[in-house]
């Protein structure tokens, strides 16, 4: 489930990234 992992990485990510 690698996929779900980078998913919810990226999520994560992106909203790091926004704040």
């Amino acid at each position: 489930m690698p996929s779900l992992s980078k998913n919810t990485k990226n999520l994560i990510y992106k909203q790091r990234r926004l704040s």
